[in-house]
């Protein structure tokens, strides 16, 4: 046996090869966002002398080979998986019951998003011993020494598990509220990182949180115990900068960022661009809220961005107070003529379904895409469902105004695809009949069509659905919009098909 190691996973999502199969004429280079929240974790780790595993399935093709080497020549503490929402939850499931199946003497952890909001469902419904909440660094470290030491009970903050103690009552310590900043440990997977970004893309987070709390929003499902984790909070610049310098390293300068909110503070933003234009970055794409896209601060940035994303949701006034995001439409259409102005792409989602929606609603929603077509032929729209996630404020409004009762449990959860477009009245109780549903699949599939590249006219779905009427009424201002143009703006793309291009000029041009 070597000393001891952990096996950090990054599950994979089972529809993802057909997925990626569909979005193929958005990228020329396929590519997955790396996993960072493990690369802090693994790198604290690391410093603490344990041996680290990182373990993505989007890129290992055989996973479970993976953990039976590492399991059977190593001395394994525990393996952790991160896991959010969705499809995830399954294989998350079906690698821990792998591991305690064969091997009992590990430990299994889960981290992320869903044992954070959802800790007891995790740890009696999962093959899992601990899940660690919140910020999980600091936590999983004093887990794996305790684990290392024979300890298996104690009280570690932000560390949940059953107690048999206590008939198996579900023991969490709350987490501290003064959580330190970690960097990313790029070593973990730098035979994965290279120029031509596969399978990962350059993308690192320089803020956590939002400062927006729109109601179907997963921060919003936080309870009180982890109450420092529902503000915005801004990673220091030197730690954006060493994420940015270690993959620049391997001859990666564009970038995606996964901030809820990028452009939240301008004098941050210009302090980061200026270290971006030191080093010859560009932006791919970056995601934020509408209020913040400023003239000037899109005028500051533009030469080096190349798609802004930010969601519309509705335009109905009444039904965006339901979702807590109230923006009159001109906002949209003036954000949108700005960044075009300045030769920046727009990507948005839009959320159908909403209680008490109607077909107006529905149609003003679609004018309002067509009209933003309309200024830049290149935007694109994601089509969304409105689902009220466990615990979200949305699921409260959804208890409180419709008496109807959402019964989560991991099952449910792991049945919420964003990306199929069908309803579920599982965890959509008010779309239950079956006409209604329908009529709101009928609904994506043309908005699909028409706002995205990613499906034909063609397609028999779509064709069936426009030759219904009221579908035909709904999209009437929409049908002479024209196909997508066949050069989807992209830095990365451009500049690999080009390197003797000069600093800044790779951004793909709109206009042109």
């Amino acid at each position: 046996m070597n000393r001891k190691s952990v096996i950090l996973i990054n599950p994979f999502i089972q529809y993802q090869t057909d997925r990626n199969a569909r979005f193929k004429n958005r990228r020329k280079v396929p590519r997955h966002y790396p996993p960072v929240n493990l690369l802090q974790i693994g790198g604290l780790l690391k410093q603490a002398g344990i041996k680290v595993h990182i373990l993505d399935c989007y890129v290992e093709p055989n996973p479970f080979s993976f953990i039976d080497r590492i399991c059977t020549e190593e001395d394994v503490i525990f393996v952790g998986v991160t896991v959010k929402m969705a499809p995830l939850i399954t294989i998350a499931q079906v690698i821990s019951y792998y591991v305690k199946s064969n091997y009992p003497e590990v430990f299994t952890v889960w981290g992320g998003m869903l044992p954070t909001i959802l800790p007891d469902e995790v740890l009696r419904e999962a093959y899992v011993d601990y899940v660690v909440v919140g910020q999980g660094e600091e936590s999983a470290l004093a887990l794996a020494e305790a684990l290392a030491s024979g300890k298996t009970e104690h009280d570690i903050p932000g560390v949940g598990r059953l107690d048999s103690r206590l008939k198996n009552e579900i023991v969490l310590t709350p987490q501290k509220s003064d959580i330190r900043e970690y960097n990313a440990d790029w070593s973990l997977i730098a035979e994965r990182l290279q120029a031509e970004q596969r399978p990962y893309y350059a993308g690192t987070v320089t803020t956590r949180g939002c400062m927006f709390q729109c109601s179907f929003c997963y921060l919003t499902a936080l309870d009180n115990s982890m109450d420092h984790l529902r503000v915005w909070y801004e990673r220091p610049i030197d730690m954006v900068m060493h994420d940015v310098d270690s993959l620049k390293a391997h001859g990666m300068n564009v970038f995606t960022f996964q901030d809820d909110c990028f452009l939240t503070s301008p004098k941050r933003v210009f302090e980061m661009f200026d270290a971006f234009a030191d080093r010859e970055i560009y932006v791919e794409q970056c995601v934020t809220a509408v209020r913040t896209i400023t003239e000037e601060v899109i005028e500051r940035i533009h030469p080096y961005v190349q798609t802004i994303g930010y969601s519309i949701e509705t335009v109905n006034q009444d039904l965006q107070k339901i979702l807590g995001k109230p923006v009159p439409t001109d906002v949209f259409i003036k954000a949108n003529e700005l960044l075009y102005r300045y030769d920046i792409n727009s990507s948005h989602n839009i959320i159908f379904g909403i209680p008490g929606e109607t077909d107006d609603d529905i149609r003003d929603n679609i004018d309002l895409c067509a009209h933003l077509r309309g200024i830049n032929p290149y935007t694109r729209f994601a089509a969304l469902y409105c689902v009220p996630y466990p615990k979200s404020r949305l699921e409260g409004w959804v208890k409180e105004n419709l008496n109807m009762w959402i019964p989560w449990d991991l099952r449910l959860i792991s049945t919420i695809d964003l990306s199929n477009l069908k309803v579920n009245p599982a965890y959509q109780p008010w779309l239950k009949d079956p006409d209604l549903r329908e009529f709101y699949e009928d609904v994506m599939a043309v908005f699909e069509a028409l706002f995205s590249p990613n499906r034909s006219r063609k397609d028999p779905q779509v064709v069936a659905a426009l030759e219904k009427k009221r579908i035909r009424r709904l999209f009437e201002n929409a049908l002479e919009l024209p196909p997508y143009p066949k050069n989807p703006p992209y830095i990365l793309d451009h500049l690999l098909a080009h390197s003797d291009i000069p600093y800044p000029q790779a951004k793909f041009s709109l206009k042109s």
